[in-house]
């Protein structure tokens, strides 16, 4: 029987999809400031943003000490790049950032700054390390846990998404986005029982979050709890009728659980909505065996 590879993966809903109303949620790179703070050293600021949509790092002050010419240095080449990256001028900030965290490794919002830098030239394995650097400095920085956790799902590394998104959800238990991120990395570890706990949560705050019941019907396909799967699909599809993952998502559930017509029908929905989809040659070669089958 010819079915699409692992099937679960290929119809949950990632963090960005589109074709879900605007409440699926959203990451986004932060926006970084400076400004100096009453003891003469630097900070970050969140009080502005650079433009809709995008988050800011939260103030963090500095406190390491320093001997004076040092912080004088560093906290003018770090404000030289902040203004940098008001501009968006992203390679010319890394450039005087890495200067700065060379004289200072210490410098937990240099080596923010350029990791937001360096994600928003997509280097997101550099982006990653510089996080993680400033993350051994403020290890209960839970806005830039936060942002090493999604960095971490950009690059499938998906324990180390799951373990931040685990430690941010627990202080920040109504952060959806969050814990829907701590769900993805779970299942995508094929651990799905884990998965269902934490969608299950989700969904006793917003009960009609879509992309959390679509992933979590996959969850329940991927168990072969196929009657929950095909309920949560069918729940995604009355709001959203031409969501591929769902109707893909139902038609497995369906061939799976001995439900032959009605799957044909929706492979043949999957198809009429994707006919250049990434499954679409294996939904055609599936409908073939099921058309010689009932002959």
């Amino acid at each position: 029987m010819m079915m699409p590879k692992d099937p679960h993966f290929d119809v949950h809903a990632s963090q960005n999809n589109d074709q879900f109303p605007p409440e699926s949620g959203t990451h986004s790179p932060r926006t970084v400031y400076a400004q100096p703070s009453i003891n003469g050293r630097f900070k970050t600021t969140g009080s502005r943003r650079l433009k809709s949509g995008t988050q800011t790092i939260h103030d963090h002050p500095r406190t390491e000490a320093l001997q004076p010419h040092k912080l004088e240095e560093t906290g003018e080449l770090y404000v030289e790049a902040c203004y940098l990256i008001s501009k968006s001028e992203w390679n010319t900030a890394i450039s005087i950032l890495e200067k700065t965290t060379t004289l200072d490794s210490t410098f937990a919002e240099a080596w923010e700054a350029l990791g937001l830098c360096y994600e928003n030239l997509d280097a997101n394995e550099m982006a990653f390390k510089s996080y993680q650097a400033a993350m051994a400095l403020k290890p209960f920085d839970f806005q830039l846990m936060k942002q090493v956790a999604v960095l971490a799902e950009k690059l499938k590394a998906w324990e180390i998404a799951s373990t931040y998104f685990q430690r941010y959800s627990k202080r920040h238990p109504n952060d959806i986005d969050a814990q829907f991120g701590w769900g993805v990395a779970l299942e995508c570890q094929e651990r799905f029982s884990e998965a269902i706990d934490v969608y299950e949560g989700l969904l006793s705050r917003q009960p009609q979050h879509l992309p959390t019941i679509n992933n979590l019907s996959g969850c329940f396909m991927s168990l072969n709890d196929y009657e929950r799967a095909i309920a949560g699909f069918q729940t995604v599809l009355n709001v959203v009728p031409n969501f591929p993952r769902a109707i893909l998502g139902l038609s497995i559930a369906q061939d799976l659980s001995g439900q032959m017509a009605s799957a044909v029908l929706n492979y043949r929905r999957y198809l009429n909505h994707n006919p250049e989809g990434s499954h679409a040659e294996t939904v055609r070669e599936r409908l073939v065996e099921l058309e010689e089958d009932r002959v």
